[in-house]
């Protein structure tokens, strides 16, 4: 019997955001917030998309390991999936700037965004923001 790999992305309201922008492209990110997520601030995960570096998108959903919203469903996390830019368009130095881009958008940006999407009644813990990717990503 196969195991069911249907991701739970229904149990999640969804939203895209601008992280930057770099010669009027603008790099985006998507964040994940369980429907059911309690008041208050909760931790988040990080998750950088796999493709060695050469393909692959925040929002490419038969590359994203089903365990990742899981995860982020049973421990009410919010979780930022990020785009970054690609091989050989850019270059390891280019893509480090847009994790650290990612990371300065997650301080401050992320609870003004939580306080859209849940309507104020959810936010972030900052303190507890947890890594993941997969391939690339890692």
């Amino acid at each position: 019997m196969a195991a069911d790999h249907t991701l739970p992305v229904d149990e999640f309201n969804v939203a895209t955001f601008t992280y930057k922008v770099i010669h009027e492209q603008p790099i985006f990110l998507d964040l994940f917030v369980p429907k059911t997520l309690p008041f208050g601030e909760r931790p988040v995960l990080i998750r950088f998309h796999g493709g060695f570096l050469v393909y692959g998108s925040r929002d490419n959903l038969q590359l994203t390991p089903p365990r990742i919203l899981e995860y982020a469903l049973e421990n009410n996390l919010i979780l930022v999936s990020c785009d970054y830019r690609l091989i050989p368009e850019s270059n390891g130095l280019d893509i480090l700037e847009d994790i650290e881009d990612v990371w300065s958008w997650v301080q401050n940006s992320l609870n003004e965004a939580m306080g859209t999407m849940t309507n104020g009644k959810s936010g972030a813990d900052l303190q507890r923001v947890l890594l993941a990717g997969e391939s690339a990503g890692e």
